[in-house]
This record gives structure tokens, C-alpha cells and sequence, in this order.
């Protein structure tokens, strides 16, 4: 069973490791501490077994939600907990009258590619040299949200 809670300190380490698996230019232990100090991010974390494995990091905008950065233990891939995360922060939104949710995610990332697509987002902007580190460039990606 997955419980899904805030993210706490504690998680940080575990978080770290996810992030270097999923990542080639992977966020370092301030960022993910800095991101829990601001009043407009949140950052959650899936328990499955009393461990973390995966984790989500938005922010809430005016009108809209930004995705940070997801990622799931590479053992848990392709088990559904991404998307509970997702479903979680989707509902989120709609709750906060949010009327798009908006990400980056880089060209190459293919299986990040195919979840988005499959989550209703579109493709809204490319830009070359976003990540440092990779060749490829960020494909800006949207969701608009229907008004309720």
C-alpha cells in the first residue's frame, strides 16, 4: 500500500538517492532542503513498506501549478506510484482552482515523455541549454485543467 505525506527533513537522504537514479544532472542536498522552506512548494514523498520511494516537488502559482520534479525509486518504475502522486497533486489543483499545470522535462527523457503524454499534457515550447550538463534541450510541457 502507498501513503502519501509531506516531505519531511529525514527524507532528504533518501530522496537524494532517488534523484541521482532518475537524474543525469540531479538536484544536490540544498535544493531539495531549500524547496521545503518555501511557503508556495510542495513536496511530498510515497511510503510504500515505511520507505520512500518516489517523491513530487511543486509550486503553486497564480493561476496555475509547476512541477518541479517527480521521481520513482527505479524498482517501483512503472508501478502506478508515479501517477498516485500525480492524482494526488491533480486534485490538488483542482481544489485551488488551478487552470494548468506546467513542467520542463528534457527531450531525451522519453519514459518522463510517455507518463506526461499519458497525464494529458502537450508539448508548448522548447529551449536549448536549460539543463546544465546535456546536450538536449527542455521541451516546456502543459495540461490545461477544466473549470469546475
Amino acid at each position: 500500500m502507498i501513503r502519501i505525506r509531506t516531505m519531511l527533513p529525514k527524507d532528504i537522504p533518501t530522496v537524494i538517492e532517488i534523484e541521482k537514479a532518475a537524474f543525469s544532472d540531479p538536484w544536490n542536498e540544498l535544493d531539495f532542503y531549500a524547496e521545503l522552506l518555501y511557503p508556495d512548494v510542495r513536496s511530498w514523498v510515497a511510503i510504500e513498506k515505511r520507505r520512500v520511494c518516489a517523491y513530487l516537488i511543486f509550486q503553486i502559482g497564480e493561476a496555475d501549478l509547476h512541477i518541479h520534479n517527480i521521481a520513482v525509486i527505479e524498482v517501483r518504475r512503472r508501478h502506478g506510484i508515479g501517477g498516485k502522486l500525480f492524482d494526488k497533486m491533480l486534485r490538488y489543483a483542482r481544489r485551488y482552482a488551478a487552470s494548468a499545470l506546467t513542467l520542463e522535462v528534457s527531450e531525451n527523457n522519453t519514459a518522463a515523455a510517455i507518463f506526461y503524454a499519458k497525464q494529458g499534457f502537450e508539448i508548448c515550447g522548447r529551449e536549448e541549454g536549460y539543463y546544465s550538463g546535456e546536450t538536449s534541450a527542455a521541451l516546456h510541457l502543459i495540461r490545461k485543467l477544466e473549470k469546475y
